[in-house]
């Protein structure tokens, strides 16, 4: 049975792999911040969630409603230099469904069980920190509509180094200009109260940060269900 891999295959390993080990070393970094973990998914409060969830509703509606409307040069990524699946390269690597038109079967269904569900439980904590650098660069000192407009944008297209289509930035722009809207309410308000420019940022911050986090929790348990039980069909 032939067992080698093409190039474009391993490029696809190396990137899931290499960010895996990024997510290891983001906990590592952050070790002795724990706490910040426990704060943003138990004690951002239950409203958190609700407006996470209507954030991932209206994006996903929004998705499906602008690739319906997309030219075919929009639903292109740079993934489909390497694979005619094309997706997103952070995943691609652990999808069943790829693998198993892409790559010879060498996996058991446990085995790729284990491997998405170590991915899965070093991503889920990793994320607020990860999810708190891109607020920073992306959200921090920006409180006029013109110029969370603009940097939701870059929001958006920033996400299409992943390999995603073309049409996802401008998908994208919708929830960073949901969170960035999250993070003005915070920052106005504080403001308002406290003359320390600093502690301000980090509560507006950290507020958009637990949105942004579970929001993308949400994504990450649905792409690792449907993984898992796609392992499960697949081998």
């Amino acid at each position: 049975m032939e067992s080698s891999i093409s190039s474009g295959e391993f490029v696809i390993y190396a990137i899931t792999f290499t960010l895996f080990f990024m997510f290891v070393d983001k906990l590592y970094q952050n070790r002795h911040r724990f706490g910040f973990i426990v704060d943003i998914y138990f004690k951002s409060g239950i409203k958190s969630y609700l407006q996470a969830f209507g954030f991932l509703f209206l994006t996903v509606n929004f998705g499906f409603l602008l690739m319906e409307a997309s030219p075919d040069f929009l639903k292109w990524g740079w993934t489909h230099l390497l694979t005619d699946t094309g997706g997103n390269v952070a995943t691609l690597g652990l999808n069943p469904e790829y693998l198993e038109q892409n790559v010879v079967k060498t996996s058991s269904s446990l085995k790729m069980i284990v491997i998405s569900t170590i991915f899965y439980l070093v991503l889920v904590p990793a994320m607020p920190f990860i999810v708190y650098t891109e607020e920073k660069w992306f959200r921090k000192g920006y409180v006029e509509w013109g110029s969370i407009f603009i940097q939701s944008l870059k929001f958006g297209f920033m996400h299409l180094i992943f390999g995603l289509p073309l049409f996802v930035g401008f998908v994208l722009t919708l929830p960073g200009m949901l969170f960035a809207s999250i993070y003005r309410k915070h920052h106005l308000l504080k403001a308002s109260t406290l003359d320390d420019a600093e502690t301000v940022e980090h509560f507006a911050l950290t507020k958009s940060t637990a949105v942004h986090t579970i929001y993308n929790f949400y994504i990450i348990t649905v792409i690792y269900g449907i993984f898992t039980v796609g392992s499960v069909f697949y081998y």
